[in-house]
């Protein structure tokens, strides 16, 4: 299409009918020859169309390569023969001009004769008027009734007064009967013409048949594509592992109805495969749920969606229930008929079945009613399958505390301007707010006021209890998240630090062999000057010669005869001594198996017990923080080229960092241009963050915005 432009199609009536009829050797009318005409033009038009198309570079559209196979000689013969308006043309063929000339000829010379009576004193007072018409397709004079049988002729009937007879003189007779053979000729010929046209419909039949249903596919795709023009559709990438992550994304009848619409992001996956939307009415949630399952059943056939970018899988089955059945005629009550239907999605579902459940057990008991819902939920996520409900219930709220195969999300509300923002926030569950909105609706104030004394007296208690709850699992979520990136930093240092560890104790055996060999030459080296200097002795008498070539022959020997230097065995905790090895110093933390574990500079050391030496005795902790104030300085984080989820995960993963390190710098993020989703949904994130005190974009000096 964009190379193209979309292909010629306009609506056609249903062909079938038409085709069958020739196939069974009936007779077409003149309707259906119309039909048949509308359709060969439109085949041409595609032809045409398709004829610009290289299908070795498009292979998806080869199929389309058979309306090449038209023949236009069905076009041609058509306009040969018929008229615009479906008449058969006078001259359709050399026969059928002869023959509507013959009757036009004597059709003139019968008219010429009839005009010679109306003029004729000798007939005029014998008529009813000055005129002639046909009966039964003859030329005949309107004659009075009582002149009947005073001239030669036949008449045709009476008038409805019945005093006028249609007479036709004996002078008409052969040239009626002409023009009456004539008029059968040209019948009889017009059927030959039309038979000879259909038997070359015939000759044709399979193949327009297949154009026919062909010409039906195309113009669902060429539909398809219109809608996707229209929706700014992209093509999702599809997998296997059963992720749903589609960015932005909008329902694509609000694109069509309004003109601005709120995007929305969705998120599941293997292992939070269940999601939980909460938040005020009219705020969202149900055409955020009713999205879910449309912009599926949408890629399920083939079509794209309009959504910023997009990864999921081809669910085995939608269920959705969303909507009041109550029935009285059935003895069913809205939750009845709620309740079967969500057992029936427990039964049915399956691997990758998506569930999507509106109001999940509305209309019963809160707590009874939580407790089934999240055995329902429980029950299609144990089955691989995904669900998503919305709901009231604070009960239902508080599932993903006790079951991390869930979320929870928020649509949220300006209550300041008292409207939906229409957006949705995941791991954080929201309020129904149905005080707030009965003042917004002014319901009668005496109402509002006393549902309010009686919230205080009843409900305050359990809604700080359960706000506190949800208080604390966002700082235990954040805490987890801080403890779990530590040790696995603490992880990857240790490995790092064996490896380095193990790298330097190879390195100084090797070292050790090299200096024993050194010094083992050096030995052979002062044996050969002894026996000289022995030599020289005895031929001079000069001890002092000798004793110093001992003395340097016995410090050597005396390295080489000790294979470790054990510099300190009397070591504790707390002490302050050398890693003499690596020539650093630290304070002892432990010791264990013969083994000693030091901190130096925030950073742990192992080895042997014999390679310390104590310098002075200091009185530590045996718990060593590993991070230390650090409260000056800045940090810089770059996130160009990542992925929104993926940029927001490591700032959210920097911030933590530098939140256990006691930081109260500046952190430089730099997030880019680009389409501006990524600086967006940065700032978006830093907006009210509980660990950032503040945060502005950067200086033309610093970088700019």
């Amino acid at each position: 299409v964009e190379e193209k432009g979309f292909p010629p199609l306009y609506v056609i009536e249903n062909i079938r009918p038409a085709l069958d009829l020739i196939e069974k050797s009936g007779v077409l009318e003149k309707e259906d020859f119309l039909i048949l005409k509308d359709f060969f033009y439109l085949l041409r038009d595609i032809r045409n169309f398709f004829s610009q198309v290289d299908f070795s570079e498009n292979l998806e559209l080869k199929r389309f390569e058979k309306f090449l196979r038209f023949n236009d000689d069905l076009i041609r013969n058509y306009e040969r023969i018929f008229y615009p308006d479906g008449e058969i043309k006078d001259n359709a063929s050399p026969e059928l001009a002869r023959l509507v000339a013959e009757k036009s000829s004597v059709t003139s010379l019968v008219r010429k004769k009839l005009q010679d009576f109306l003029q004729n004193k000798d007939w005029l007072h014998m008529l009813q008027d000055a005129y002639f018409t046909l009966r039964d397709n003859r030329y005949v004079l309107p004659l009075k009734r009582n002149f009947m049988g005073r001239v030669k002729g036949i008449v045709h009937g009476l008038s409805a007064t019945g005093n006028t007879a249609y007479f036709e003189p004996d002078e008409l007779f052969s040239l009626n009967n002409r023009i009456q053979t004539a008029s059968s000729d040209i019948e009889r010929e017009k059927k030959r013409i039309l038979k000879e046209f259909q038997d070359l419909i015939l000759a044709e039949l399979p193949v327009l048949n297949e154009l026919y249903d062909l010409s039906g596919e195309l113009d669902y795709l060429n539909a398809v594509a219109k809608f996707v023009f229209e929706i700014d559709g992209r093509r999702p990438v599809l997998n296997d592992s059963g992720r749903i992550r589609i960015i932005e994304a909008m329902h694509p009848l609000l694109l069509k109805m309004k003109e601005e619409v709120v995007p929305n992001s969705i998120f599941l996956e293997k292992g939070k495969s269940g999601l939980i939307v909460t938040g005020p009415n009219a705020g969202g949630k149900t055409v955020f749920l009713k999205m879910i399952g449309v912009l599926h059943l949408l890629i399920m056939k083939g079509i794209f969606i309009p959504a910023v970018e997009a990864e999921t899988f081809i669910p085995s089955d939608i269920m959705a229930e969303i909507g009041d059945y109550q029935s009285i005629g059935e003895d069913a009550s809205t939750f009845s008929h709620h309740l079967k239907v969500c057992d029936e999605f427990y039964r049915k579902s399956q691997k990758k079945s998506l569930v999507l459940i509106d109001e999940i057990m509305m209309g019963t008991d809160q707590e009874e009613g939580s407790f089934l819902a999240m055995s329902i939920m429980k029950g299609i996520v144990d089955k691989s399958g995904f669900v998503v409900v919305t709901t009231h219930y604070s009960y239902l709220k508080m599932l993903p505390m006790v079951d991390e195969r869930f979320r929870v999300a928020m649509v949220d509300f300006d209550f300041e301007n008292f409207k939906p923002k229409y957006r949705v926030i995941y791991d954080l569950p929201g309020s129904s707010f149905p005080l707030e909105i009965a003042k917004f609706l002014e319901i009668t104030p005496e109402i509002v006021k006393k549902a309010e004394e009686l919230r205080k007296g009843y409900g305050s208690e359990s809604g700080k209890l359960f706000s506190s709850l949800l208080m604390q699992l966002k700082e235990i979520q954040e805490i987890k998240k801080r403890v779990e990136e530590r040790e696995a930093l603490l992880e990857k240092r240790q490995e790092e630090l064996e490896a380095s560890y193990s790298e330097k104790v190879k390195k100084l055996e090797e070292e050790s062999s090299q200096k024993k060999e050194e010094l083992a030459i050096k030995v052979r080296s002062l044996e050969r000057e002894i026996k000289d200097a022995l030599r020289e002795f005895q031929r001079s008498k000069m001890p002092r010669v000798l004793t110093e070539k001992r003395k340097g022959l016995k410090n050597i020997s005396g390295e080489l005869r000790s294979p470790d230097v054990v510099y300190d065995d009397d070591i504790d905790v707390g002490d302050r001594v050398e890693y003499v090895p690596f020539g650093i110093s630290g304070d002892v933390v432990e010791i264990k198996d013969g083994k000693v574990k030091i901190v130096y500079k925030g950073k742990e050391f192992v080895g042997k017990k014999g390679e310390f030496r104590k310098l002075y005795r200091k009185e530590v902790s045996s718990v060593i923080t590993d991070y230390q104030s650090q409260r000056i300085g800045f940090e810089t984080l770059d996130l160009r080229g990542q992925r929104l989820d993926e940029a927001i995960e490591n700032l959210e993963a920097k911030i933590n960092e530098l939140a256990v390190k006691n930081f109260s710098g500046k952190l430089v993020v730099i997030h880019g241009h680009g389409t501006g989703i990524l600086k967006k949904g940065v700032r978006e994130h830093l907006k009210d963050h509980s660990l950032v005190s503040s945060f502005r974009p950067g200086e033309l000096e610093e970088g700019g915005d």
